[in-house]
C-alpha cells in the first residue's frame, strides 16, 4: 500500500500507515473472527488510533474494554491476524479515548462497558456450544457400536460378581 498523503499517522513495518490499517480494519476483523470470536467482538468496539514504530495502538471508550483488549490472549490473536493479513509483526496496545488528550473526556458509563464485556462472553459461550455440537455430530462417533444398557449390566454382573441368569 502507498503512503498516506493526508498524514494520518506514522509508518509502521512494511511502510503501512495508520490510514492503511484503518482501511483494512474490516478485513482484519474477519481474520480475527476465524481465530477467536470473543476477540473479534471486543475489537468491534475499538478503533485504530495510531501506528508508530511498529506499535499499533487501538482506542476504545471504556477502560474495561481497553483492559480486555490488552489481555495477552487477545493481543496474540490480533498479532496473528495482522501477520496473516498484512505480513507484519507489530506490538499491540489499547488505550482509552480521551486518556491521551489530558483526561478531559470521559468514556461511556460503566454499564456500557459491562454490556460489551458480557456480549463478548456470550459470543465465547456460543462458540463453545457450537464446537461441542460439532463434536457431537462427528461421524466417527456414529461408527462406534451401540451397547444395549441391559446387556452391559448383565455382562458386568457376570464378570464382576460371577452372577448367572436364573432359569425360570
Amino acid at each position: 500500500m502507498s503512503a498516506d498523503p493526508a498524514g494520518t499517522g506514522g509508518a509502521g513495518e512494511g511502510g503501512l500507515t495508520t490510514g492503511d490499517v484503518r482501511r483494512v480494519w474490516p478485513e482484519l476483523l474477519a481474520v480475527v473472527k476465524r481465530h477467536k470470536r470473543t476477540t473479534e467482538a471486543l475489537l468491534k468496539n475499538a478503533q485504530v488510533h495510531d501506528l508508530r514504530n511498529s506499535v499499533l495502538t487501538l482506542s476504545t471508550s471504556s477502560p474495561a474494554l481497553a483492559r480486555r483488549i490488552g489481555d495477552d490472549l487477545n493481543k496474540d490473536v490480533l498479532r496473528e491476524a495482522l501477520n496473516e493479513l498484512l505480513g507484519v509483526r507489530w506490538k499491540v496496545e489499547a488505550v482509552v479515548e480521551g486518556a491521551t488528550r489530558g483526561g478531559g473526556a470521559s468514556g461511556p458509563s460503566p454499564e456500557a462497558a459491562q454490556e460489551a464485556a458480557q456480549a463478548a462472553e456470550a459470543a465465547e459461550a456460543r462458540e463453545l456450544m457450537a464446537q461441542r455440537a460439532a463434536e457431537a455430530d462427528d461421524p466417527a462417533r456414529d461408527r462406534e457400536p451401540a451397547v444395549d444398557p441391559e446387556q452391559a449390566a448383565l455382562a458386568l454382573l457376570r464378570a464382576q460378581l460371577g452372577a448367572r441368569p436364573v432359569e425360570s
